[in-house]
This record gives C-alpha cells, sequence and structure tokens, in this order.
C-alpha cells in the first residue's frame, strides 16, 4: 500500500447494486481489515488498467473503436426517445441524418442494407488537392459514422459487423459486412 502522503482521496458516484457486491466480495478477501474498502478499490483499478492496456495491445484500436462507437451510439439513442429502433434502417437513417445535417465536407449520404451487408456512401464536395479536407472528411466523419453505425446495427441485429471495405475520396465508401460470431472481429 502507498504512504499517506502518496495517497489521493476520490469522491465517485456508483451504482448502489454494484457497490453492495464490490463491498461483499472486498470485505470477504480483506476481512474488514483496517483500509479494506481502499485496498480493493485500489486493486480493482490496477486490474482495470491491466486489462484495458492489455486489450489495446493486443487488438489495436479495435476494442477502442468498438467501444466508444457503442458509448456514442448509447447517448445518441437517448435524443431520439420516440423513435423505436427495431430495424437496421431505423438506426442507419438517423445516424446519417445527424451526419447530413451538420456537414460542410459531404454533400449527400445514401446507403443500401442488403442481407448481410451496410453500404454507406459519402459524395463529398470537392477535396482534390486539399489534404486538410481529405483529414475532416476523414476523422470528422468517415471514421465516426462506421463507428456508430456498426454499434447501432450490432446492437440492433444481434451480429457482428466488420469492415470490409474503406474508401476516402469524393465519392467515399463504407461497407460493413456481417461476420460469424465465432470470426474474430479484426477491424
Amino acid at each position: 500500500m502507498n504512504k499517506p502522503n502518496d495517497l489521493k482521496r476520490a469522491t465517485v458516484a456508483i451504482p448502489h447494486d454494484l457497490d453492495y457486491k464490490f463491498k461483499k466480495v472486498a470485505s470477504q478477501k480483506y476481512k474488514f481489515e483496517k483500509g479494506w474498502y481502499s485496498k480493493a478499490m485500489v486493486e480493482a483499478m490496477e486490474i482495470w488498467l491491466k486489462y484495458n492496456e492489455f486489450i489495446q495491445l493486443k487488438n489495436g484500436t479495435n476494442s477502442l473503436g468498438r467501444s466508444i462507437g457503442k458509448m456514442i451510439w448509447d447517448e445518441w439513442k437517448q435524443n431520439f426517445q420516440n423513435i423505436d429502433f427495431q430495424t437496421a434502417n431505423e438506426s442507419t437513417n438517423q445516424i446519417l441524418n445527424q451526419f447530413s445535417n451538420k456537414s460542410k465536407y459531404v454533400e449527400n449520404i445514401d446507403y443500401h442494407i442488403n442481407n448481410d451487408d451496410l453500404k454507406i456512401y459519402l459524395k463529398s464536395y470537392s477535396i482534390d488537392n486539399k489534404p486538410e479536407m481529405v483529414e475532416n472528411l476523414l476523422t470528422e466523419y468517415l471514421q465516426p459514422i462506421t463507428i456508430i453505425t456498426r454499434a447501432g446495427i450490432e446492437e440492433i441485429t444481434g451480429d457482428h459487423y466488420k469492415i470490409n471495405e474503406f474508401k476516402v475520396g469524393k465519392s467515399s465508401k463504407i461497407h460493413l459486412k456481417k461476420c460469424e460470431l465465432d470470426t474474430k472481429v479484426s477491424d
């Protein structure tokens, strides 16, 4: 355990049921000895850090992109309270409408869902000889559209999707393809 000078006092808010379960297991392990809760929290944080560092090293940014996409999708769903997302079309429509309404780089966004494929087509304003526009198109539109749309379609269908094709340019294309559950998702 750290010296008293090295400790940081923190206040956090967590769900009651999670706190109860955590305290139950932690108290059994540390037998209510002095500082038992703090020791358990430190151990939990260290394990969390090691796990997440391992995942990022092992899988690159894959799990990070999926996690961010899921977090954003969960946040966006709250803005669409009157919509009951039951099909991939409904979620894809809402996501792409959000992007097309705010775009300074994308002229038109269209998509097609066919069986296990989702293809998104983006027609961009002229970006020839403008590297900053290509970068902005990629970081502000194509990447977010990809990770958020994938999170939405995966939640609704219960299937996993991988990036099958990703093309950046005046006519950009994102192709998400359903993959088998036992297939390692590597994008």
